[in-house]
């Protein structure tokens, strides 16, 4: 069931879908229980609560490229990041324009916390925030 969703999420967009799963595969090396909930207009990452969104650019971004969206509980300043949100006191969503399914220090270590605030216990992976 999950591969139909994909693929009518990834509709008409192939090197999007690439590019998913390249992340996917890289989430799962360091996240090996993450599940997927595929919705109209956004994946969630889950394990066993939500801890990332990936999308569609609603824009033409130069290239092959999938917004990737982390909870956290304060704002970013950091250059990776293209929009960051206050949706309410305490709660920020951070938008990452990724080109690539790589995973670097920075983002894994970002990607950790937003499942740390997601309420999901901590995993050998925390490094501390780095600025990427």
């Amino acid at each position: 069931m999950e591969e139909m969703e994909l693929q009518r999420f990834f509709s008409g967009h192939p090197a999007e879908r690439a590019l998913f799963d390249a992340l996917y595969a890289e989430l799962l090396k360091q996240y090996p229980t993450t599940r997927l909930r595929v919705l109209k207009t956004q994946i969630n990452f889950l394990d066993p609560l939500s801890y990332a969104i990936v999308s569609l650019p609603r824009k033409k971004a130069d290239g092959t490229a999938l917004i990737f969206t982390l909870g956290m509980a304060y704002p970013c300043t950091f250059k990776k990041i293209f929009a960051c949100t206050k949706i309410h006191e305490h709660r920020w969503t951070w938008h990452i324009l990724l080109k690539d399914g790589k995973l670097d220090e920075g983002l894994l270590t970002w990607i950790e916390q937003a499942r740390q605030f997601a309420g999901i216990p901590a995993s050998s992976i925390n490094k501390g925030g780095k600025d990427v």
